[in-house]
C-alpha cells in the first residue's frame, strides 16, 4: 500500500524534513553556545509525551522566549514540527512569510497592531492550530500577546484555551488535551553571552472540564486560565509595584546579592537568584503593608544611590572586591597580552556581532534586540562570514583544510570576544572606582551602607 504524504489538511501530523532538522540544529548551536553562555532548563520531565500539548509562557524577551522552548523541547518524536505564532506585520514580506511558515510559525493579527479589519485573517491560523492538536501536535503561544518591558506579568488573554477545547470537540472530547505553563527569565535582556532560564510548571489535563465546557465554555476558560496564570506568576519574578519598579529592580541587583547569600542562595546561579529576587520582593511588599513610610524612604534612597552609581560608573563588585588595586594591575596586564587575540576575534566576528549591533543600537526597546540579532546572525551574518573566511583562506593558502579550520575557529573566537569585552568593562569600572576622590567615594559608601542597614532592619 502506498504511504500517504504528510500534507496539510489530510488529518495527519506533519513531520520535519532533513533540511528543517539541520537548520534547527544550526540555530540551536548558535543560540546555546554563542548567543548565551548558560541556559538553565528546569522541569523538562513535566512535558507530556506523545499527546496534544499547548505550551503557554510569559513574554519577556522577544524571539528568545519562543526559541528557548522550540529549540530544547523534548518530545517523543523529535522529527515533529512545533507550531507557534507571531505578529502578522512581521510576515508581510513574501520571503519572510515563506521562511516563517516553513519553520512552523504562523501570523496572528491583532487590533493593536494590524487593526480590527485584519481579525478575519486569523481563521486559517486557528484552524491549523486546532488540527495540529487533534494530530497530537505541540503548539507554543504567548497569551500576553506582546513582550513586557519590565519583569512583571501583563494581561493574559484566555483565548488560547478555546483553541484547545475546540480541538477536543473535534475529537469528540475523547482525546486528552494538555496545557503546560512555562516561565522565561533572563539575567539581562540584551546581553550576548549572558544567562537565561526556562522553567516548566505542572501540565494541566483539560478532560475534567469537558462536560462543563459544553454548557458554560466561558466559565471553564476563565477557571483554567486562572490556574495557568497562578503557576506562571509563582515561577516568574513578577514585580507588581510598577510605581516603584525602578527602585526595586535596582535593589535586587545590589542588596539582592547580599540577601541571596544570607539565605543560602548563590547570586551567580540564575535559578537561585530568581528565587532570592522573588523572596526579596515578597518581603518588601509585606513590610510596605505595615510600614509604608519606611519603605518609601528606602525606595527614595535606592534611587539616589542608583543615580550616583550611574554618575560614578560603579558596579556593586567594586565595593565588595578585596585587593582591588592588584586586580586592576593584573587585569590590565592580561588585557595587553591578549589584545592581539581580541583584534583577531573582532576581525573574524565583525559581521556576526557588528551588523546586528549597528541595527539594535538604534532601538530603544532592548527586549527586541534578540529578535533582530538572532535572525540577522543565523540567516545572513554567519553564512556570509563563513563564506568570506573560506574564500580568503583558499586564496591566501590554496588549502581547503585551512578554510575549514578558519570556519571552526570563528565561533570560538566569538566567545572569546564576548569574554574579553565583558572583562574589559569590569576592568574599566574598577579603574573608575579607584580614581574617585575620597569625598565622592565616602559619600557613595555612606549612602550604600545606610541603605543596606535600613533594609537589614526592615526585613528581619
Amino acid at each position: 500500500m502506498k504511504k500517504e504524504k504528510n500534507t496539510p489538511g489530510n488529518g495527519m501530523l506533519q513531520y520535519a524534513g532533513l533540511g528543517y532538522r539541520l537548520f534547527i540544529l544550526y540555530v540551536r548551536l548558535f543560540y546555546k553556545y554563542l548567543y548565551f553562555r548558560k541556559i538553565h532548563l528546569l522541569n523538562l520531565e513535566n512535558i507530556p509525551a506523545a499527546a496534544p500539548l499547548m505550551i503557554v509562557s510569559n513574554h519577556q524577551n522577544g524571539a528568545c522566549d519562543v526559541l528557548s522552548i522550540l529549540l530544547f523541547l523534548r518530545r517523543k518524536n523529535k522529527r515533529r514540527k512545533v507550531r507557534s505564532v507571531t505578529r502578522g506585520d512581521v510576515m508581510v514580506h513574501p520571503a519572510g512569510n515563506a521562511l516563517m511558515r516553513w519553520l512552523g510559525i504562523m501570523p496572528a493579527y491583532r487590533i493593536d497592531f494590524e487593526g480590527i479589519d485584519s481579525l478575519d485573517k486569523n481563521a486559517p491560523m486557528l484552524e491549523m492550530l486546532e488540527q495540529e492538536l487533534v494530530n497530537d501536535g505541540a503548539v507554543i503561544l504567548f497569551p500576553e500577546a506582546n513582550h513586557q518591558t519590565k519583569r512583571w506579568f501583563g494581561w493574559f488573554s484566555p483565548r488560547y484555551l478555546f483553541i484547545l477545547f475546540e480541538a477536543a470537540r473535534k475529537c469528540g472530547f475523547e482525546k486528552e488535551m494538555y496545557v503546560l505553563p512555562a516561565c522565561n527569565h533572563y539575567n539581562s535582556y540584551a546581553g550576548v553571552q549572558d544567562t537565561t532560564l526556562l522553567k516548566y510548571g505542572t501540565p494541566i489535563a483539560l478532560s475534567p472540564w469537558y462536560e462543563k465546557y459544553g454548557t458554560k465554555p466561558k466559565t471553564v476558560v476563565r477557571e483554567v486560565n486562572e490556574l495557568v496564570k497562578r503557576q506562571i506568576t509563582e515561577m516568574m519574578l513578577n514585580i507588581t509595584d510598577l510605581e516603584h519598579y525602578e527602585a526595586i529592580d535596582f535593589l535586587r541587583n545590589t542588596y539582592g546579592v547580599r540577601y541571596a547569600r544570607l539565605n543560602g542562595l548563590d547570586p551567580n546561579h540564575l535559578p537561585d537568584k530568581l528565587t532570592a529576587d522573588k523572596q526579596l520582593f515578597a518581603k518588601l511588599e509585606d513590610v510596605k503593608a505595615r510600614h509604608p513610610e519606611a519603605v518609601e524612604q528606602v525606595y527614595a534612597d535606592a534611587l539616589r544611590l542608583k543615580a550616583k552609581t550611574v554618575q560614578f560608573g560603579i558596579h556593586r563588585r567594586n565595593v565588595e572586591e578585596k585587593r582591588l588595586f592588584l586586580q586592576v594591575l593584573w587585569q590590565g596586564f592580561a588585557g595587553i597580552v591578549l589584545l592581539p587575540v581580541f583584534i583577531l576575534s573582532a576581525l573574524f566576528n565583525l559581521l556576526i556581532f557588528g551588523i546586528p549591533k549597528a541595527i539594535t543600537s538604534q532601538l530603544e526597546d532592548i527586549n527586541v534586540h534578540c529578535t533582530i540579532h538572532i535572525p540577522a546572525a543565523v540567516l545572513v551574518c554567519i553564512p556570509l562570514t563563513f563564506l568570506l573566511l573560506f574564500t580568503l583562506a583558499l586564496v591566501c593558502t590554496a588549502s581547503v583544510l585551512t578554510g575549514f579550520l578558519c570556519i571552526a575557529l570563528c565561533p570560538l573566537l566569538g566567545i572569546f570576544l564576548c569574554f574579553y569585552c565583558r572583562a574589559y568593562g569590569r576592568w574599566f569600572n574598577r579603574v573608575r572606582f579607584l580614581l574617585l576622590s575620597p569625598v565622592e567615594k565616602n559619600e557613595y559608601l555612606a549612602l550604600r551602607g545606610q541603605l543596606f542597614e535600613s533594609l537589614d532592619s526592615l526585613l528581619k
